[in-house]
């Protein structure tokens, strides 16, 4: 789930499973030239605002001036690379490229009008990071092509004779989640980070783009961890996204949702000090600094609260992907870990950060360090993996992630399902949330690890985490009684744990709230925390 490096506006999250790589290549630097001297009727500005190891974010502003009303909006782009989530629009695969439909809430573009909205992509080869060109589809049989251009540069404008139905997310039969929620947008704190924003990310496509890994560190001697014993304790504990701007009052948040424990999201590597953890990505936000969140934390804590910080995401580099040896990596994890007193950690491990071996393996070999030290201090550290999942269990890659950590000695406290964004589109969230749980405890049983605990005590070690309210693909939407149903079988079967994403979100979309910061329903603020403690409880 990404964070306010994510721009957490409604992202529509591309299974890899549906086929979306998009190939189209062009030299790096190469300018699309105009096709026609008028202007375009529709102009699109492409920004790229993020842009990191394996991927990047970009903000889309569309202008009509067409002066036709398009109802819903619709336009096609060439395109190189692979759309890994995309917010305040409906994606969906088309030749050479995808297709972006005006959302729900607003499918119309009047003329004169404009619009906006956002995506993070996977790199593809070295294809410039913008499309090579734009087509206006869907209009009426008989009417005049409209053209289309990108950043100045007219592509091509090939009519659509007949309307088209709006596109929705299509998978196959065995799609793969995009479990982070989108990535937030820039904030605008004072000071103003100097770097752009991060996207809840967020999805682990089926095929990933290689990366280069770094040196393979030397594996230290294989531990069998400790299984720890079922508590009976449900540990509640919401999301929030400390890369927002406005930062989160934690004691008022908390007081609100009715909730006493709550996991930040999400430390990462510092953008201009690869090595230094930071939320989202910013450097004025770098752990230590004045802007590390660290009075609302303390707040929050001293009021007898329970604060977890969760590392990664689906947007920015983790730690471990920059953080070049096992002394390293654990330098920055203890950093955050005293820094914030902290009794707890939680890894969101997905997208290209889940299949890259190396930094998996090396982060695992400082983790188990950590807790080790930590131990040895006299300060206990929980650890907890959250991870993508479908309704019938963990894909393999976390399964793996799983075992590489408890291979290396890391004692887990729960493994932790993103249940949302599953790409298949209209469901039952709340089922699904309970199926994935489910089996997530029955393949639990095949970690070494955990291969001797019963079904029950598999099931005490699994925690759930839903996205609230219209979730990133058309048709996901886990409502009020979604989240009474999920408290209450979290509650009754002794789950480990229970969260959402994310608690700014728990608001409806109205009076100008921004898309990022509420649920794309009509629930009253709070309704879903609401819920959620009142069954779990």
């Amino acid at each position: 789930m990404n964070e306010s490096p994510f721009r957490r506006l409604r992202p529509i999250a591309i299974a890899a499973g549906t086929a979306m790589l998009l190939t189209l290549g062009l030299a790096a630097g190469t300018a699309v030239p105009a096709l026609a001297a008028a202007p375009a009727a529709i102009a699109v500005t492409w920004t790229n605002t993020n842009v990191w190891t394996t991927g990047f974010q970009s903000e889309v502003s569309v202008r009509n001036s067409s002066g036709t009303k398009l109802s819903p909006w619709q336009l096609t782009f060439s395109y190189s690379h692979t759309v890994n989530t995309l917010w305040n629009g409906v994606v969906a695969p088309a030749t050479g490229g995808f297709s972006v439909t005006g959302p729900s809430w607003a499918p119309a573009l009047a003329a004169g009008a404009a619009t906006s909205f956002g995506l993070t992509s996977l790199k593809v080869g070295t294809a410039p990071l913008v499309p090579s060109g734009c087509t206006v589809i869907g209009l009426p049989a008989g009417a005049a092509t409209i053209p289309c251009s990108i950043n100045g540069s007219l592509g091509a404008t090939t009519p659509t004779p007949t309307a088209s139905a709006t596109p929705t997310a299509t998978a196959t039969a065995t799609p793969t989640p995009t479990p982070t929620p989108t990535p937030t947008p820039t904030p605008t704190p004072t000071p103003k980070p100097t770097a752009t924003a991060t996207p809840t990310p967020t999805a682990t496509p089926t095929t990933v783009p290689s990366t280069t890994p770094t040196a393979t560190p030397a594996p230290t001697a294989t531990a069998t961890p400790a299984v720890p014993a079922p508590t009976g304790s449900l540990l509640v504990a919401p999301y929030v996204d400390l890369g927002l701007w406005p930062t989160a009052d934690l004691p008022a948040f908390a007081a609100k949702a009715g909730v006493n424990a709550v996991t930040g999201a999400f430390i990462v590597a510092d953008r201009g000090a690869p090595c230094s953890p930071t939320w989202a990505g910013y450097t004025d936000y770098a752990v230590g600094s004045t802007g590390d969140s660290l009075a609302t934390i303390a707040a929050f804590q001293s009021g007898g609260g329970r604060f977890v910080a969760s590392f990664g995401g689906a947007i920015n580099d983790e730690l471990a992907r920059v953080c070049t040896s096992p002394s390293t990596l654990l330098a920055a994890y203890t950093k955050v870990v005293t820094r914030f007193s902290l009794d707890r950690i939680d890894f969101d491990i997905e997208g290209a950060d889940v299949s890259d071996s190396v930094a998996n393996q090396r982060r695992a070999t400082a983790v188990a360090a950590l807790q080790a030290q930590r131990a040895a201090a006299g300060h206990p550290l929980q650890v907890t993996l959250t991870l993508p999942v479908m309704p019938t269990g963990l894909l393999q890659n976390g399964l793996r992630t799983i075992t590489e950590f408890t291979t290396a000695g890391v004692t887990l406290s729960a493994v932790n399902v993103m249940a949302m964004d599953y790409g298949d589109g209209t469901r039952n969230m709340g089922a699904a949330a309970i199926a994935a749980a489910t089996s997530t405890a029955a393949q639990l049983g095949i970690v070494p690890a955990f291969a001797g605990l019963t079904a029950a005590q598999r099931l005490s070690l699994v925690a759930v985490t839903p996205m609230v309210g219209q979730n990133d693909v058309a048709g996901e939407v886990f409502g009020l009684a979604d989240a009474t149903t999920v408290g209450a079988f979290a509650r009754t079967n002794g789950l480990a744990g229970l969260g959402w994403w994310e608690m700014t979100r728990d608001q409806p979309c109205t009076g100008g709230i921004p898309a990022y910061m509420c649920s794309g329903v009509s629930s009253p603020r709070w309704a879903f925390a609401t819920a959620f403690v009142a069954a779990a409880r």
